[in-house]
């Protein structure tokens, strides 16, 4: 080590005088190691070597098995509080992210209860009542054609199939957002439409609206 110490012009560890607290310099080369590059091509003084047996390889800085670069000091104590922070604001960031992938779960469940429970797509069905070819709409919905004899009733039904395919590239974030957020849309769309809706339908909508998923606190 000693060897290596001379060539790299780094001084061994010595946990008497350096301290119990030390941070192995990153290898990794996904990790963002600019800073550790500047450390060492700088000879940092708070740098040092120390034994540490790599299995599968070399490490990266010393090209020894046996061998890698710590940082130790102030620096290594910054290091460390930096690494925590940021092990920390993923840790926080995950809760959110998942918090708010459950709320969206939980909202999406109910507006789909709204959506089925009221009947929404039949309730726009109307605009589409002057499309006559059965061929056509089934194209268009994937449906097979209706046996002979029961086109008249499949027509109807068809026309719940067309509103509800046109409807469900637009609910993707009022179902995210819940049943009122879902049906404050539907009647922005059914005015585009020229649709009529229960004048109720939000008044409706909140009777399907999810009890909070929040953790109540404490005063």
């Amino acid at each position: 080590m000693m060897a290596l110490s001379k060539k790299l012009g780094i001084t061994i560890y010595n946990r008497a005088t350096d301290g119990k607290v030390f941070v192995p310099v990153s290898e990794n080369s996904w990790d963002d190691d600019r800073a550790f590059t500047q450390l060492i091509k700088h000879k940092s003084p708070d740098l040092r070597l120390a034994v540490s047996r790599e299995t599968y390889g070399k490490h990266r800085w010393t090209d020894s098995s046996n061998v890698r670069v710590v940082v130790v000091g102030a620096m290594a104590e910054q290091i460390k509080t930096e690494r925590q922070n940021r092990t920390e604001a993923r840790s926080t960031q995950r809760k959110e992210s998942n918090d708010q992938w459950t709320r969206e779960r939980v909202n999406r469940d109910a507006a789909d209860k709204f959506y089925e429970g009221q009947n929404i797509a039949a309730m726009f069905a109307p605009a589409f009542g002057e499309m006559k070819n059965v061929a056509a709409i089934c194209a268009l919905v994937n449906r097979e054609m209706p046996k002979t004899g029961k086109t008249k009733a499949a027509t109807a039904e068809l026309h719940v199939e067309l509103a509800k395919a046109a409807l469900w590239h637009g609910l993707h974030k009022p179902r995210c957002e819940g049943p009122v957020a879902m049906a404050k849309h539907l009647k922005k769309v059914a005015t585009t439409w020229g649709v009529e809706l229960p004048v109720d339908l939000v008044e409706i909508a909140k009777k399907y609206e999810p009890v909070s998923t929040e953790t109540p606190t404490g005063e």
